[in-house]
């Protein structure tokens, strides 16, 4: 079987609480009894790391497994737009593409507001 681990060698590349519970249907199919102590000390590792989730980053920074196994908590700062008119102008940007596509068509948009549109022409040679 692929992806299984000989005891003592279990790291940071098979972590959460999946990686878990398969190691731990992996061993229960092998009937190695040190596979099956490596997915009892990934599932307490992953049981810690859940809890330390809820109980916030200030609470847990680390929780460390009997065999080793390190289970931390990393700050995954993001946002989403809740209201863009509220957005401070400085953290506005204009999409690029979409102007010039807009102004380079056929019979292409020639005012924008806020927008000074002119033919940049340039000497062409070949």
């Amino acid at each position: 079987m692929t992806g299984l681990r000989k005891p003592g060698s279990f790291g940071a590349s098979c972590s959460g609480a999946h990686s878990g519970r398969a190691l731990a249907a992996a061993a229960r199919q092998s009937g190695d009894a040190g596979l099956m102590q490596q997915a009892r000390h990934a599932d307490d590792a992953a049981q810690r790391a859940e809890v330390a989730v809820h109980a916030g980053l200030d609470a847990v920074a680390r929780a460390a497994g009997e065999s080793g196994a390190v289970a931390s908590l990393k700050a995954n700062w993001t946002y989403e737009v809740l209201d863009i008119a509220q957005v401070p102008r400085e953290w506005l940007m204009i999409d690029d593409r979409k102007v010039r596509a807009a102004i380079r068509a056929e019979d292409g948009l020639r005012d924008i507001p806020g927008l000074r549109i002119y033919d940049d022409a340039r000497t062409v040679v070949r």
